[in-house]
């Protein structure tokens, strides 16, 4: 999350729950920003990371899904549940 003055833009690694798709989600209260430029670097970094997180997230969804429950009827339910253990891990390492 970067907050420039009152104008808090959060991104986040996301999994289409239909198609296990990877994308990643920016959400801010206001239209635009100026960033200065270490501001910038670090979104840039951001970015990056939530884009590396989404493609794991998603190859994850799909393995836990297909592989571990074999397309059980609850496999996305469990998957969701294991890949949202795995975020929270994920964050309290990179110190958040």
């Amino acid at each position: 999350m970067t907050d420039n003055g009152g104008q808090t833009i959060t991104i986040t690694s996301i999994v289409a729950a239909e198609t296990l798709q990877p994308f990643v989600q920016l959400d801010w209260r206001a239209g635009g920003a100026q960033l200065t430029p270490d501001e910038a670097r670090a979104l840039s970094r951001q970015l990056a990371e939530a884009a590396e997180a989404a493609d794991t997230d998603a190859f994850l969804m799909e393995f836990l899904k297909e592989r571990v429950w074999h397309g059980a009827d609850d496999s996305l339910a469990k998957s969701a549940v294991v890949l949202e253990g795995l975020r929270e891990y994920r964050e309290a390492r990179r110190g958040g």
